[in-house]
């Protein structure tokens, strides 16, 4: 079964019934808490609100899974990293897309990739676009990759032509779709 992820805003975890509604979500449609993983950005992390902290643990007690969304583009503090339950640590798309010309950013993609295998966290790189980015960060041993490569976004109908074509064409290994929340509707990436 594909895994979904979505964005929520670092306001969203203010609500001490968030917990809650994810699970009657989860409940109403027959899905498992861990094929869902909410999408962190930094500025949750920051987020003063004395809810934030405990919305995050009791979403993640429930088997949710937790991503770090665009990790060292912001205010990255490692502290953070320990004290929070997150399952994911995804590389943020600047580094992805001067992987080609930049040895900074090779070098900064190894160390994001040692800091989540060292924590036990999945690693992402997201916004891939072109094969020789994704040999790079398959090379350097990223388990995850999503980017326009891959998927562009559409809308929740296509889905399940591209998963049917994806399968026919033969495609091994697992298939996780990012779903992003738009005002309008869903939109795979």
């Amino acid at each position: 079964m594909p895994s979904v992820s979505v964005n929520l805003s670092p306001t969203s975890f203010h609500n001490l019934d968030l917990p809650h509604m994810i699970a009657s979500t989860l409940a109403s449609h027959a899905l498992s808490p861990e094929h869902l993983t909410l999408k962190l950005t930094e500025n949750a992390l920051l987020d003063t609100n004395p809810n934030t902290m405990k919305t995050i643990a009791e979403v993640r007690e429930q088997g949710v899974r937790l991503s770090m969304d665009d990790f060292g583009t912001g205010y990255s503090s490692l502290s953070y990293l320990r004290r929070l339950p997150v399952t994911e640590l995804k590389l943020d798309r600047s580094f992805v897309a001067d992987l080609e010309a930049d040895e900074a950013a090779r070098a900064l993609s190894r160390a994001i990739l040692g800091i989540g295998s060292s924590l036990c966290l999945t690693e992402v790189a997201e916004g891939i676009e072109t094969h020789a980015q994704n040999r790079f960060l398959r090379e350097q041993g990223y388990p995850v990759a999503q980017g326009y490569l891959f998927a562009k976004p559409m809308a929740p109908e296509q889905m399940g032509c591209w998963l049917t074509e994806r399968k026919q064409c033969g495609a091994d290994g697992s298939v996780s779709i990012e779903m992003h929340y738009a005002p309008i509707a869903w939109h795979s990436a």
